[in-house]
């Protein structure tokens, strides 16, 4: 009877991104994204591998709790980061059985052989499903930012958030989603598969497992309605400030009458 193999992977995102170019020479390039610069690889001291995301993404393949959080503390100093706050974790198996039929499950991978690059485009796959459940999360709490805006507009008709408030608002909008493109316009079918039949057919299996594909696009709806609704905060007090420059050259229009008046008047002794 052939032996059957469970490996884990275990994905850790965090919120800083990681500085590639210090790097220790142990981290290789990644079989996936090694023309790209984008991630790298290196056997962990008790065993297993680590990939590296430059988007804050960690993935263990096979390495013990206590080999993890030792690599995370090693890599935290030689980047001079804060690596203490993890914003998401996530985990699958997969099963390396050679008399079993390849398929996908709900939270595990049933394969023949675990090679290397297969490990690899696993690892890939999980770490932007954790980097998008940070996303989520993060898109969340900056939509109900501007909701809480939208509906201020709707009750009192003006915005109470600063200019200042507001444009920092607007840059954080920009940032996240410049981050969401630059992490998962990845999910294009890495170019290793195409010499691999049995990962190739899984693959799309994979991404649905992790419901990469649909997540993206209900984020990026998200996103881009809440820009939308952004521009018209924008709008709202860029309209609201030339009105108030509006009544205020009023003003001044009638103190500078009121005053000729008062001068007349005082010259006709009145």
């Amino acid at each position: 009877m052939a032996a059957i193999i469970e490996h884990r992977f275990v994905a850790c995102a965090f919120k800083l991104d990681f500085p590639l170019a210090r790097l220790s020479a142990e981290w290789q390039a990644s079989l996936v994204l090694g023309e790209a610069k984008e991630s790298r690889m290196k056997h962990a001291v008790g065993g297993g591998r680590v990939f590296l995301y430059a988007y804050g993404v960690l993935v263990f393949h096979d390495v013990d709790p206590r080999e993890r959080e030792a690599e995370i503390a090693a890599l935290a100093r030689v980047l001079g980061i804060s690596l203490a706050e993890q914003v998401a974790t996530e985990e699958f198996l997969v099963v390396e059985a050679a008399a079993e039929k390849p398929h996908v499950e709900e939270s595990r991978l049933v394969i023949d052989r675990l090679t290397p690059s297969r490990a690899a485009v696993i690892a890939q796959l999980l770490a932007q499903s954790a980097a998008m459940e940070y996303y989520e999360e993060l898109t969340g709490l900056w939509k109900q930012k501007v909701l809480e805006q939208v509906s201020g507009v709707a009750d009192k008709g003006r915005i109470s958030m600063s200019q200042w408030r507001l444009n920092r608002l607007v840059g954080e909008a920009l940032v996240v989603r410049t981050e969401v493109v630059g992490v998962l316009h990845l999910l294009d079918k890495p170019d290793m598969i195409w010499d691999d039949p049995e990962m190739d057919r899984l693959y799309e299996d994979l991404r649905a497992a992790f419901d990469l594909a649909d997540r993206f696009r209900s984020l990026e709806y998200k996103l881009q309605l809440t820009q939308e609704s952004l521009s018209v905060l924008i709008s709202t007090k860029r309209d609201t400030r030339l009105y108030l420059a509006e009544w205020l050259i009023i003003l001044l229009i009638v103190l500078e009458v009121a005053f000729s008046l008062f001068q007349r008047f005082h010259l006709l002794g009145w």
